[in-house]
């Protein structure tokens, strides 16, 4: 576990600011991304299994 914690120590950054380390702007915008997009891709994936399993009954 507290390896998992010195691997997250490089994401810590403020939603309100800027950091000037361009490496921790990276990983702040990446994980930005990953959280918005994660929910979407979900619900595709589940809209995808309904659409799929209506057409296999019909």
């Amino acid at each position: 576990m507290i390896v998992w914690l010195l691997i997250a120590a490089d994401a810590l950054a403020c939603a309100t600011c800027q950091d000037p380390d361009p490496r921790r702007s990276a990983i702040y915008l990446d994980m930005t991304v990953f959280m918005s997009l994660t929910p979407l891709i979900a619900f595709a994936g589940g809209g995808l299994w309904i659409w799929q399993r209506t057409r296999a009954i019909r």
